[in-house]
């Protein structure tokens, strides 16, 4: 039997903003959506929009861009990749260092850039440029 999941308008941001429901439904219903990373088809569940509509406050006509399973890759490539720059914004990094520091950056940026995500092409072209001066220093 489906558990139904109640919805709570009165929670959303906007209490008006019907998003994918009608002005008459009581309940939140399965919603199918397409990974945009590994184009799988999954359903973004009842209990999950209703976290995500009540409790994390988006709006309700927010859809998820990727399937938990890739959701959780991009999350622990952007911590990676924000490890990166914080190591490099404190200066830590050894000249000896520097270009193997930056190769692991550069592999870490494209890899949570392909996950779809705005703001990288310029970290990626900011690093390339370094690598390119250090190889032509050595």
């Amino acid at each position: 039997m489906i558990k139904l999941v109640p919805k709570d308008r009165t929670k959303w941001k906007k209490s008006t903003y019907s998003g994918h429901y009608d002005d008459g439904a009581d309940y939140y219903e399965g919603i199918r959506c397409k990974c945009l990373r590994c184009e799988r088809s999954f359903v973004f569940a009842p209990k999950e929009q209703k976290e995500t509509f009540e409790e994390k406050g988006k709006f309700p006509g927010w859809l998820p861009a990727l399937c938990q399973e890739c959701n959780e890759h991009w999350l622990k490539a952007r911590e990676l990749e924000q490890k990166f720059s914080s190591d490099w914004a404190l200066g830590s990094i050894s000249i000896q260092d520097e270009r193997h520091f930056l190769r692991c950056w550069l592999a870490a940026v494209e890899d949570a850039s392909s996950y779809r995500r705005k703001g990288y092409d310029d970290k990626t072209g900011l690093i390339k440029k370094r690598l390119r001066e250090i190889e032509g220093d050595a």
